[in-house]
């Protein structure tokens, strides 16, 4: 809105001789550009707003209230307290464990009971009559041991349990590979992160340079030293410096998200 303000300003001065053609043709440039730099910042916004819906199960056009901040209330995990936490709450694991669980009963089983305790009667007798409960207490044990084995025919049983227990093996082995890209993964988001905040860190200084500039700028234009382009120069570097601040909080916060996201901590 802006430029479309300055290029008709432009337009009536150079009408009246006070502004040059290059003026109103470098405007007119400057405006094409934000408007192609707005387009894709739409683009790139929609994106992150079904890529947010798929983790959510819900559209989250409405999730996200107008005027809100990068203040996203999960908690700051390290890469190993983010890889602890994933072994109790990431899916992928979870599955795997529990697939090792079913293929570790699969197995065959030895195992050994025993009762020991005091009871008043033994029903029935052998010989078929039943005595009457009293209260003379007697002592009474039962010990027994149980292997259970998967019935199968001639030597199916034995290739069954090498299989089995190939199939465990499998399954440890897919365990640890999840863990090593989980870890991996979990390294370069916390990479992504530190370096967004160093970033910002020197961004809070470009802007401080810029909103000088602009202070600068703006004397020099009431004085009649500059001209409407470079004040409209010194205005769009103050708000692309601003907007590179913006976009490091915002790849924090991307950053922040992701190591939820594999830890499998529950964000929204």
């Amino acid at each position: 809105m802006k430029y479309k303000k300055s290029g008709k300003l432009i337009g009536n001065r150079l009408k009246q001789g006070d502004a040059l053609d290059y003026d109103q043709v470098a405007i007119q440039v400057r405006y094409k550009n934000a408007e192609s730099r707005l387009v894709d910042l739409q683009t790139q916004l929609e994106r992150q707003y079904i890529y947010l819906s798929s983790l959510i199960g819900k559209d989250a056009h409405g999730s996200i209230p107008t005027g809100t901040d990068f203040n996203l209330g999960t908690v700051d995990l390290s890469v190993d307290g983010a890889l602890a936490q994933a072994q109790i709450s990431n899916y992928d694991i979870k599955v795997l464990k529990d697939r090792d669980l079913i293929a570790e009963r699969s197995l065959p089983v030895l195992a050994a009971n025993a009762q020991v305790g005091i009871r008043n009667g033994y029903l029935p007798r052998i010989n078929g009559e039943t005595p009457p409960i009293t209260d003379d207490f007697k002592f009474n044990s039962v010990v027994g041991v149980k292997l259970t084995i998967p019935v199968y025919t001639g030597h199916r049983g034995a290739f069954q349990t090498e299989a089995a227990k190939i199939n465990r093996e499998m399954l440890k082995y897919s365990v640890d590979v999840t863990n090593q890209t989980l870890k991996r993964d979990l390294e370069a988001a916390q990479n992504d992160y530190n370096s967004a905040k160093n970033k910002l860190e020197l961004s809070e200084r470009n802007v401080f340079q810029a909103q000088y500039a602009l202070k600068l700028a703006n004397t020099r234009y009431q004085n009649g030293v500059l001209t409407n382009v470079e004040i409209e120069a010194a205005q769009t570097a103050l708000k692309d410096a601003q907007f590179t601040q913006l976009q490091y909080q915002y790849q924090m916060a991307l950053a922040k998200l992701e190591m939820s996201r594999l830890s499998g901590v529950k964000f929204w």
